[in-house]
């Protein structure tokens, strides 16, 4: 909704309210009575956490867009294969960072979320923990090495797009439940989005190799981990059909766990 004004999200939030409050009465869900007081602060809280949350992404896809431009047109040395490897990978990525800021901004309010602040401090370790590895120093790989990194990065930037583009308005940081989403990559496992970011993040690592980018990593899973019980939680409270969805479907590794 790029140039939306305030008023005008606020409207559109409204009109999401009315539709989520209809829909929670034809399925028998009865949502807890708010006072006036407690609607007005967690919709402003919403407004406010959706631009600056839209904003982030969109400055990350500009930092990215302004490195990919300089290699393309400024570097004429990089010409290497693992370097045009490397620029698809960007290109790539800048498209998920818009597809995300596109997202956030555009997206309906939760219909509920999990309590308690260990949640939303595991889910905003998780994403963020990441971007230490690139401010590690960068390891001596060979052209094949790099050439591998690129193709991980690559290919999970490909499965993040594809996996948002069926999460769409569903997407969230922290544990959040807005509609269940079974279709694409979701019927295969219930967290695809994690997986296609640990491969991206596998050929970060290879590219920033290191002990100190293993214990990175391996913190990460762990927060990852922890994360995906958090939202399992959520959305097993918010949507009945979810322990039908869960037998037939694997959580993270198809055919592993």
């Amino acid at each position: 909704m790029p140039g939306a004004s305030i008023e005008a999200i606020m409207f559109h939030q409204r009109q999401e309210d009315s539709v989520r409050a209809f829909e929670e009465a034809a399925s028998g869900r009865i949502p807890p009575a708010r006072s006036p007081g407690q609607v007005n602060h967690r919709r402003i809280g919403d407004l406010v956490f959706r631009l600056f949350g839209s904003a982030w992404f969109l400055f990350l896809a500009v930092l990215v867009a302004r490195d990919w431009h300089y290699h393309s047109f400024g570097d004429l040395a990089f010409s290497a294969f693992s370097g045009w490897s490397r620029l698809v990978s960007q290109g790539a990525l800048v498209l998920v960072y818009l597809t995300l800021w596109l997202m956030i901004l555009i997206r309906p309010p939760p219909i509920a979320r999990a309590n308690g602040l260990m949640p939303n401090v595991m889910a905003f370790a998780g994403t963020y923990l990441p971007w230490l590895i690139g401010l590690m120093p960068r390891g001596e790989g060979s052209d094949a090495g790099v050439l591998i990194a690129s193709a991980l990065i690559l290919t999970g930037n490909v499965l993040i797009f594809f996996t948002i583009c069926h999460l769409g308005k569903s997407f969230s940081l922290v544990p959040q439940a807005r509609r269940l989403v079974t279709a694409g990559p979701y019927a295969v496992v219930r967290h695809p989005l994690y997986l296609a970011e640990e491969i991206m993040i596998a050929g970060a690592a290879l590219l920033y190799l290191s002990p100190m980018t293993i214990v990175v990593v391996c913190l990460h899973a762990a927060l990852q981990i922890r994360r995906i019980f958090y939202e399992e939680q959520v959305l097993s409270q918010a949507f009945p059909a979810y322990a039908a969805y869960k037998s037939r479907t694997w959580r993270l590794i198809p055919c592993v766990w």
